[in-house]
């Protein structure tokens, strides 16, 4: 049913299994599949809840609950369900820690992922952690040059993934001809600072 796109009926189907097996992992993914497909987002919500009282440990389940609050304009619960996220990702566990701060960005909650990136890199002594994602929400605000100044320290990194998404971000905005003059001037004013092949490239592909 799923995949003939019938998720009214996959929904009802779903319905009646979770009630002999309301502790399915595959059924309770699926049946939250269906309900965001259908935009019934209260239903959703009470099925969010539902894993998030059953298994309260799980970070997924949490940051699905943020969510669905956001998108239905339930701002102030959904930051207070953020918070619980952060406090069960622990300052530590950075790629927990990496899932919140991410499902923060594509919800809105812009300062408060700034102040979670800012507050994760003195804990860890590291200026450039989460740096792709600190760039993205300066792209946003469309402070295009510091975003590149988040980017450029990524790719010195060489081979990490972090360092591969910087990459794409820096190349569209180079691409962009709202953001190229600035980017392209920040890359000059730190290129001869450290000498970086992966930089040089960058700037050649863009001349040419």
């Amino acid at each position: 049913l799923i995949r003939q796109q019938n998720y009214e009926g996959a929904a009802a189907l779903l319905e009646v299994v979770m009630e002999t097996e309301p502790n399915n992992p595959i059924v309770q993914n699926l049946l939250m599949t269906c309900y965001e497909q259908l935009k019934y987002y209260e239903k959703a919500e009470a099925l969010a809840r539902d894993f998030v009282e059953r298994n309260p440990q799980n970070l997924a389940y949490r940051l699905k609950l943020a969510e669905l609050l956001m998108v239905q304009g339930k701002r102030e619960e959904g930051a207070q369900v953020y918070q619980d996220a952060v406090r069960l990702a622990g300052p530590f566990e950075l790629n927990r820690y990496r899932l919140v701060v991410s499902s923060m960005i594509a919800n809105g909650e812009d300062s408060v992922a700034i102040d979670l990136i800012d507050s994760a890199r003195v804990s860890q002594s590291d200026p450039h952690l989460f740096g792709v994602e600190k760039g993205q929400l300066l792209e946003k605000n469309k402070q295009y040059a510091a975003a590149a100044r988040e980017y450029y320290p990524l790719l010195l990194q060489d081979t990490t993934m972090d360092a591969m998404n910087a990459e794409r971000r820096l190349l569209s905005l180079l691409d962009f001809v709202d953001s190229s003059p600035e980017v392209e001037k920040t890359l000059l004013s730190v290129a001869g600072d450290t000498v970086s092949q992966r930089v040089l490239r960058l700037l050649a592909s863009y001349y040419l």
